[in-house]
């Protein structure tokens, strides 16, 4: 049986803008994984739920094997997505989690893997309501000195998504398969 490789659809924030460095960071590392990317243009759509909507229409929901990538209201609309159809993995930078007015304030997402990467001095997004996703999905949990933007860990950020992108697609090949789930243990970089 081909090793089925997932599809990456990457969730852009706010300014709904697709060509930021580090969309285009995490557009590469997928890329040089040999995965098919699609980054979202929301330039135009501003309301979170209507993003998400976006989001599955995109093809989400007709691909077998895909991964969310999503930065600050992305990773909002990935996690919010992700209820709906399983996916193989959920990567997370900077989510706004548990925050009104924002609709849904309890994301429940059906991935098999999930990293969120999370700045200790953000002030948009308390890092608590990230541990708190973390713990309930058994995410791992990455947390930088930085702010909401992260913008000065790309390296850092190019590091994680390459082993969480490599973990995503061992789990896709049955001839390597050996690991289950996300892990038990919540794991905070320093």
């Amino acid at each position: 049986m081909p090793h089925l490789k997932p599809k990456v659809f990457i969730s852009p924030g706010v300014s709904g803008f697709p060509d930021t460095p580090k969309l285009r960071l995490l557009s590469q590392v997928a890329k040089t994984k040999g995965l098919q990317v699609e980054v979202l243009d929301c330039t135009q759509i501003q309301d979170p739920e209507v993003r998400v909507e976006r989001l599955l229409k995109a093809g989400v929901l007709d691909c077998k094997h895909s991964i969310l990538v999503g930065s600050s209201m992305g990773g909002y609309v990935s996690a919010v997505a992700a209820e709906t159809h399983e996916v193989d993995g959920l990567f997370l930078l900077s989510p706004v989690l548990y925050l009104p007015p924002y609709k849904n304030l309890d994301p429940c997402p059906q991935a098999k893997f999930i990293s969120i990467v999370h700045g200790l001095q953000d002030n948009i997004v308390p890092p608590e309501n990230v541990r708190r996703f973390a713990r309930k999905f058994s995410g791992d949990l990455h947390l930088l000195q930085s702010d909401h933007s992260l913008d000065e860990h790309l390296p850092e950020i190019r590091v994680l998504f390459g082993q969480f992108l490599d973990r995503c697609l061992q789990a896709n090949n049955p001839a390597e398969q050996g690991s289950g789930g996300n892990s038990d243990a919540l794991r905070a970089s320093p």
